[in-house]
């Protein structure tokens, strides 16, 4: 996992600011010099530190002595941050405070409101100001380099590398989707070009931020120390990112989970149209950059420990205690989101993310199963070590420290996993023993023909139950199938505009319990692999018989829990 440099020069005679990016590479790794910058007398430089793996430490080979005249930070005694690191951070941020800076004005997004911040709810996640925006260039050889025009041409078919942090979704994500712009300084690795920087998002944020202020809270897994909230860790942190200290009160990490609900989650909908399709910052979290930011709520609000914090909150799925729900495909990655109190429901209605039937059934507060437990970045892995090394220079206001650091990144193999929920479409919904949810068919085909003749209907459909897709043949196998998975009993019936639909098959299951009604039982019943059902109906059930206009006009699927409660999604399938 990739480790990233990113320093920022303030110049104390002029006030004029600059970035430049130190490369970091394994040992021995194949890279391209990178550039060396020009630095006057009256510079002040802060470096910055963030790792795609778990963990990052910095090292020296002087047992600490040049880091401390660097004045790295990498946490508290015996307990280091996590993800990140800085050097010369107080005082890069007072030489800037005294200097005459040009702060570039937030402006108005796209959703009418003042652009985003790194201290804004609406962006934060659960360790605000964590990582850099720095971006490094690699190619299949893993030769790695400067992100810059000249490296880009000279290696062969590069990639480039990116630090997952709150400020490249501000700079590179969420700030684009809404129409609002960064600000950035000259690129020192890159000739004529500029580029935003955590210390530029800080400086703006710090002036410009208006109540309430997203700091980095007491609950913040990166400052707690032996899970405990620690006022050292707190504002050693605190310091790295030009905020004020606190105190590592509960109060305040409970101030920070209300106004997270109040702010974060409401905006996560009505910013829906601007972020719904847009280049998401993980495809392995969310398929775009609205169902990654679900996801990244989600996981922020168990990793800080919300749910144990406020106890004022609804939960329409009293299982799931978060108020956003990410919906995962059978490669974790978030597809959909399901709001889980009724103020978010009722906005999302509003909104046009719910349907009026999905509303209704989610209304009823039943619950459903969930196959996972949210985890954040702190969560268990196996990990392995690797080691990069940087030279990077430390400058306070009265004297430059050259500074050759090695940063240690703990990696691992870790999988963010949310809590998984039925899809969040007009298709999902929960049914307990006793009500019924209807899901309308929209595609379908003859297998001979439009009913001109002898033949039947088709529709192919695809099912989830209680969240379970059926996708190998070790999965929901044996004696009981459906109990294995944990569904309840239920039973299905078709209908066009109220009146019954004969049902000649579905497959997977065996038990008809009428003729437009069919049974899925907990012994032996099972949709095929993949969760596909294939729905066949007599074309003689009505005088017209079956044609393409039926489709429009009300066929549907009901759906009734037998025991229990059973959560569907039901995806129309090929036509």
């Amino acid at each position: 996992m990739p480790t990233f440099a990113e320093c920022t020069i303030i110049d104390t005679a002029t006030g004029a600011l600059s970035v430049y990016s130190p490369l970091l590479i394994n040992q021995n790794q194949a890279h391209i010099t990178p550039v060396t910058p020009t630095l006057t007398a009256t510079s002040v430089v802060g470096c910055w530190f963030g790792t795609n793996g778990v963990t990052t430490t910095l090292a020296d080979t002087t047992n600490g002595q040049t880091l401390a005249g660097a004045n790295c930070v990498n946490g508290a005694p015996n307990s280091i941050f996590g993800q990140f690191a800085a050097c010369n951070a107080a005082a890069f941020f007072t030489a800037a405070k005294n200097a005459n800076l040009n702060i570039t004005p937030l402006g108005t997004g796209k959703n009418g409101n003042p652009c985003y911040t790194t201290r804004s709810f609406q962006l934060v996640d659960m360790d605000p100001s964590d990582n850099v925006v720095t971006t490094y260039l690699v190619d299949a050889n893993g030769k790695i380099a400067q992100n810059n025009a000249a490296n880009m041409a000279n290696l062969n078919n590069p990639t480039e590398l990116a630090n997952g942090s709150d400020n490249a979704l501000h700079d590179v994500f969420l700030g684009p989707a809404l129409g609002c712009s960064s600000m950035v300084a000259t690129n020192l690795a890159s000739s004529g070009t500029t580029v935003g920087a955590l210390a530029l998002n800080e400086l703006q944020a710090a002036a410009l931020q208006a109540a309430p202020v997203a700091l980095v809270p007491p609950n913040d897994p990166m400052v707690l120390v032996n899970n405990n909230m620690n006022a050292v860790k707190l504002n050693l942190y605190r310091t790295a990112v030009n905020q004020g200290n606190g105190q590592a009160t509960t109060a305040e990490a409970t101030t920070f989970c209300v106004n997270y609900l109040n702010l974060s989650a409401p905006a996560i909908i009505t910013d829906s149209k601007f972020t719904i399709g847009f280049t998401t910052p993980a495809a392995a979290n969310g398929k775009d950059l609205y169902t990654f930011l679900g996801n990244r709520f989600q996981l922020s609000w168990t990793g800080l420990g919300c749910e144990n914090l406020l106890n004022n909150v609804t939960y329409l799925n009293k299982n799931v205690q978060s108020p956003i729900i990410s919906v995962l495909d059978g490669n974790g990655v978030t597809i959909a989101l399901t709001y889980n109190t009724p103020q978010l429901l009722a906005l999302a209605q509003q909104n046009g993310l719910v349907t009026a039937s999905a509303t209704a059934a989610t209304a009823s507060k039943t619950t459903t199963s969930t196959t996972a437990k949210a985890t954040s970045t702190t969560a268990k892995t196996t990990a392995s070590t690797t080691t990069t090394s940087t030279t990077a220079k430390a400058t306070s206001t009265t004297a430059k420290t050259t500074a050759s650091t090695t940063a240690t990144t703990t990696t691992a193999t870790t999988k963010k996993t949310s809590t998984s929920a039925a899809a969040a479409s007009s298709t999902s919904a929960t049914s307990v023993t006793g009500t019924t949810v209807t899901h309308k068919i929209t595609s379908g085909y003859m297998v001979t023909g439009w009913c001109s003749g002898a033949g039947n209907f088709q529709t192919q459909l695809t099912l989830q139950v209680n969240q379970v897709t059926p996708s190998e043949a070790s999965q929901c196998t044996g004696n009981a199938p459906m109990a294995e998975c944990g569904l309840a009993t239920f039973q299905a019936t078709v209908t066009k505009n109220g009146a019954a639909v004969d049902i000649v098959s579905w497959n997977g299951g065996t038990t008809g319990v009428s003729a437009n009604t069919f049974q899925f039982t907990e012994t032996d019943d099972m949709p095929y692999y993949g969760g596909a059902l294939e729905l066949n109906m007599p074309c003689s059930y009505t005088t017209a018989g079956m044609t393409p206009a039926d489709l429009a006009s009300g066929i549907a699927l009901s759906y009734t829990a037998v025991t229990g409660s059973v959560s569907l999604t039901l995806t129309n399938g090929g036509v």
